[in-house]
C-alpha cells in the first residue's frame, strides 16, 4: 500500500514539472534574429556584455535662451510679443559638481528644463509738461531761421516744445512703447512792415505716408488704395509737411517706384533614418553607435522662417545602440611612459585599449612626476672663482632637498681674488695710484690692478715775487683733498739804497753813509745790512772841481769825462 501511494505522489510530481515546463514553453515567444557586428575584414565580432552606465549629474542651470511664448515667438517686448512666456535654461557643464552621462543606457533627462518668464508690454510715455522753445521758420532743406521781428525775420512761423522730462507728471516709456518728446505749433512775430507770406515747413526733405507701397497711383471709387503683395512693384507717395501758407510752397507730394519685400519662402527638411550600428573609427570592437543626419530640401529666403528647433543641414545626432550590438574585447595595457617627464612635472602614460568605454576607461594619462632640467651655467658670480649653475625643478614628486641652483669652483673660466689690494704707485697729481692683488684662474688685467682715489698734495711753489707789503704768496696743487691750497707768510724785502750822507772832514778823512728799507729782517739772508758807511779823502785842491773832487762826483764819471782822485792825493784827469 506504502509502495503505491509513493507511486502515485512521484507521478504527480512527474505532471506538475511537466506541465510547469510546457508552460514555460508556451511563454516563450521567438525574438527575430539580429544581425550580427562585423569587423572592416568582415569577421563577426562577439557580444559585449552590457557596461555600467549612469546619468548625469549637476544642480547649477544656466539660462541659455530667450523668453519664448507657446507659439515659439521671441517675446522681444513689441506689441503682440510680450506677457508671460517659458525661457530654457540647462545644466552648467562648466560647474564643478556637472558630470555627464555614461554608458550605452546612460541618459541626461534634467539636462534642460524650462522656466516662467515675462517680457512687459509696450507702454507709452505719460506727461503734459512742455518747455517751450523759440518761434522759427524752416525751408525744405532745414534751415532754421528765428522770427525776431525784424525785416525778413518775422511773420508766421513754427512754435517747438519739449517734453520736461524733469517735471512730476512724466512717466518713462515701458519695453518699446513710444514717447513723443517734441511738437510743433503755430505763432506769429509782426513784422516792422508788412511782408508777403512764406511757407514754412515742418520737417525737412521728403517723407513717407502711411500708404506704403501700393499698386496704382489713382485711388479706387472709395478714396482707398490697394496695397501690392509680396514680390511685386509698385508706387510710393512721399510728401513735404507744410502747417503755414501752404499755398506758397512748392510741389508737396511726388510719386516714387517701389517693390514689396519677397514673398516668405520657409525652410524645409528632415532627419534621415537611424544608420547601422558601427564601430567608432579607428575601432575594431566595443560599443558601437548609430547616427541620423539631417538634410535640408529647400533653404529660406530673407523673410522665410528657419528651420525648426534650430537644425541646420549637415547636423548629425548619435547614440549608442544595445547591449546585442556591442562588441566584447574590452582589453586594457600596462601603462607605459611616453618621452621625458614634461616641464610641468608630469609623466605622460599610454596604455593599449580595446573595446572599452573611453568614458571610463582612458587610453592616455598624466601622473605626477618630478622634472628636471639640464644644468644651465649663468656664468661666474663672487670673487672666489666659481660660478653659478640653474636648473628648473618642477613636480609633487621631487625630493624637498632637490636644488635647483648651485655654485661650482671653475678656474678656468672664473677668477678668484684674494682681496688684499696693496699700492703699487704713489699717489699722483690727478689723485689716482695703482694698486695690485695676487689671483688664480681667468682673470683679466682688471681684475689684477686698479686705479683707486687717493689724496695727493703737491708742493709750495711761489707766486710771483715778494710785495710791497713784505709778504710772499705761495700755491700747491691737491686732488681729492680739502687741504687748502693757497698761503701767504713773510718774505725779506730789501729796497734800493739812498744816497750818501756826507760826514765831517777830520785828519783828511771823512766817512759816507747811506740807507735802505729792508722788510722782515728776521729772515733776510745772514749779513743784510740796512745801513752802509764809507771812508773818502778830504782837503784836496786844485782838481779844478773843488776842494773836494772826489766827494763831488763819489768817485764816479761825469758825461763828460771826470777827475779821479785816487789814494796818494792826486788829481787825474780820465775818461769812464
Amino acid at each position: 500500500m506504502k509502495v503505491f501511494v509513493g507511486f502515485i505522489v512521484l507521478l504527480s510530481c512527474i505532471m506538475v514539472v511537466a506541465g510547469s515546463g510546457a508552460y514555460s514553453f508556451a511563454s516563450i515567444q521567438e525574438l527575430p534574429p539580429v544581425d550580427p557586428v562585423r569587423d572592416k575584414l568582415g569577421r563577426v565580432l562577439p557580444v559585449l556584455k552590457e557596461p555600467e552606465s549612469k546619468d548625469c549629474q549637476g544642480t547649477v542651470y544656466k539660462k541659455r535662451g530667450v523668453c519664448k511664448n507657446t507659439s515659439g515667438d521671441i517675446l522681444d517686448g513689441s506689441k503682440d510679443k510680450c506677457g508671460k512666456g517659458k525661457v530654457s535654461w540647462a545644466l552648467d557643464v562648466k560647474d564643478p559638481g556637472y558630470k555627464s552621462e555614461f554608458g550605452p543606457l546612460g541618459k541626461c533627462p534634467t539636462f534642460e528644463e524650462l522656466r516662467d518668464c515675462e517680457v512687459p508690454c509696450p507702454k507709452p510715455c505719460e506727461g503734459d509738461t512742455w518747455k517751450r522753445g523759440k518761434c522759427v521758420r524752416k525751408d525744405a532743406n532745414g534751415k532754421v531761421t528765428v522770427l525776431d521781428g525784424t525785416k525778413g525775420k518775422c511773420g508766421d512761423g513754427i512754435l517747438d516744445l519739449q517734453l520736461d522730462t524733469t517735471a512730476t507728471d512724466y512717466k518713462p516709456a515701458i519695453g518699446s512703447g513710444t514717447c513723443i518728446t517734441k511738437k510743433e505749433g503755430a505763432c506769429y512775430v509782426k513784422c516792422p512792415k508788412p511782408e508777403p507770406p512764406k511757407c514754412s515747413y515742418v520737417t525737412a526733405g521728403w517723407q513717407k505716408n502711411d500708404l506704403g507701397c501700393v499698386t496704382s497711383k489713382t485711388p479706387t471709387a472709395d478714396g482707398s488704395y490697394t496695397g501690392v503683395s509680396c514680390g511685386q512693384s509698385g508706387w510710393r507717395q512721399e510728401y513735404k509737411a507744410s502747417t503755414l501758407n501752404t499755398e506758397t510752397c512748392d510741389t508737396l507730394t511726388r510719386w516714387l517706384a517701389c517693390k514689396a519685400p519677397p514673398c516668405p519662402i520657409d525652410c524645409v527638411g528632415s532627419w534621415s533614418d537611424w544608420s547601422a550600428c558601427t564601430l567608432p573609427e579607428g575601432e575594431v570592437c566595443g560599443i558601437t553607435k548609430t547616427k541620423q543626419t539631417y538634410r535640408v530640401t529647400r533653404e529660406k529666403n530673407s523673410t522665410g522662417k528657419a528651420c525648426p528647433n534650430g537644425w541646420y543641414d549637415g547636423q548629425v545626432k548619435e547614440k549608442t545602440c544595445g547591449q546585442s550590438q556591442s562588441v566584447a574585447c574590452c582589453t586594457k595595457g600596462n601603462w607605459e611612459n611616453v618621452g621625458d617627464v614634461l616641464s610641468t612635472g608630469k609623466q605622460k602614460q599610454k596604455r593599449t585599449v580595446v573595446g572599452c568605454d573611453p568614458n571610463t576607461t582612458p587610453k592616455v594619462r598624466e601622473i605626477d612626476d618630478c622634472y628636471m632640467s639640464a644644468w644651465a651655467d649663468q656664468g661666474c658670480v663672487g670673487t672666489d672663482g666659481k660660478r653659478k649653475d640653474t636648473r628648473t625643478v618642477k613636480g609633487t614628486k621631487c625630493d624637498f632637498n632637490t636644488e635647483s641652483e648651485r655654485l661650482v669652483k671653475d678656474l678656468a673660466k672664473c677668477c678668484k681674488q684674494t682681496g688684499g689690494w696693496t699700492d703699487s704707485s704713489k699717489c699722483k697729481s690727478n689723485g689716482k695710484k695703482n694698486q695690485a692683488q695676487s689671483t688664480e684662474g681667468n682673470c683679466s688685467s682688471s681684475m689684477k690692478t686698479r686705479s683707486v682715489d687717493c689724496e695727493y698734495i703737491g708742493g709750495w711753489t711761489k707766486s710771483g715775487s715778494c710785495g710791497s707789503d713784505g709778504r710772499q704768496n705761495w700755491t700747491r696743487a691737491t686732488k681729492n683733498s680739502s687741504a687748502a691750497t693757497t698761503k701767504t707768510d713773510n718774505c725779506c724785502l730789501i729796497g734800493e739804497w739812498g744816497r750818501w750822507k756826507r760826514g765831517d772832514c777830520v785828519d783828511l778823512k771823512r766817512t759816507n753813509t747811506r740807507t735802505r728799507t729792508v722788510l722782515n729782517l728776521s729772515i733776510c739772508p745772514s749779513g743784510t745790512k740796512t745801513t752802509e758807511s764809507e771812508q773818502r779823502n778830504c782837503g784836496l785842491k786844485n782838481c779844478g772841481l773843488g776842494e773836494d773832487p772826489c766827494e763831488q762826483l763819489g768817485n764816479r764819471c761825469s758825461s763828460h769825462g771826470a777827475h779821479w782822485c785816487g789814494m796818494f792825493l792826486q788829481c787825474r784827469h780820465t775818461y769812464c
